[in-house]
């Protein structure tokens, strides 16, 4: 009777167990935790992120109903940029949430990406190619046609609509990072890419990131990302 009670109970744990691994909730846990025991340590090695409080929360952008993907601060013309995959565009918005304009983008099939990398020189991400182009917005930029644009192709587990979604650009170490959706997450980093398209040096090199922790990205799918040069986060 005992040894059945065990069994029993045994089954009802290891059912528990995956069905946690199955949803997430194992992983929410575990970060849960380590996030309570690094809470003390001091603000400079993290974001700090409970200092800061949300000012506009979940602004629906007017003339942009749907399928806006990333965003980027270009730092110089203090404004923001996304893409939209259908029909493909980008949008520029003041720092309020308010759409400035939108410019056509030809060649590119399921935009998902972009993000400033020098000047007035953005890189987006074409999940349908997967491929990046490097662009050039200015203030007549009306309509860019990427076919002519520096490009870079990645073919990396290609089988599926599951590719290339988010880019972010180092500044500091003229570093691209790259982000694919899920089946595997990876997340790549693209070095040497600015004076491979600006000059005649060629020295590129690709790494993948991989998290410190046995648990990984705790995250199901990947759709963007930001290189926090200030800290050095992700």
């Amino acid at each position: 009777m005992i040894k059945r009670i065990f069994l029993a109970l045994l089954a009802i744990v290891l059912a528990a167990l995956a069905l946690a691994w199955y949803t997430g909730w194992l992983f929410l846990g575990y970060y849960w935790m380590t996030t309570r025991i690094t809470r003390s340590e001091p603000a400079m090695t993290g974001l700090g992120l409970s200092n800061y409080r949300v000012v506009i929360d979940a602004l629906a952008v007017k003339g942009i109903p749907e399928n806006a993907s990333g965003l980027t601060y270009h730092p110089r013309r203090k404004s923001l940029f996304t893409v939209i995959n259908r029909p493909p565009q980008v949008a520029e918005l003041d720092t309020s949430g308010r759409l400035l304009r939108t410019i056509v983008l030809r060649g590119v099939s399921d935009v998902e990406g972009i993000t400033h990398q020098n000047d007035d020189f953005f890189v987006i991400a074409d999940e349908g190619s997967h491929q990046m182009f490097r662009i050039r917005i200015d203030d007549q930029t009306r309509e860019i046609d990427v076919s002519d644009s520096p490009r870079f192709g990645l073919a990396i587990d290609t089988a599926r609509n599951v590719g290339y979604e988010g880019v972010s650009w180092d500044h500091a170490n003229q570093r691209l990072f790259l982000v694919k959706e899920k089946n595997p997450l990876r997340v790549f980093v693209i070095k040497g890419l600015w004076d491979l398209l600006s000059s005649s040096t060629f020295d590129l090199h690709v790494s993948e990131w991989q998290p410190a922790t046995f648990f990984g990205l705790m995250l199901s799918d990947l759709s963007s990302l930001t290189y926090h040069e200030p800290t050095g986060h992700l």
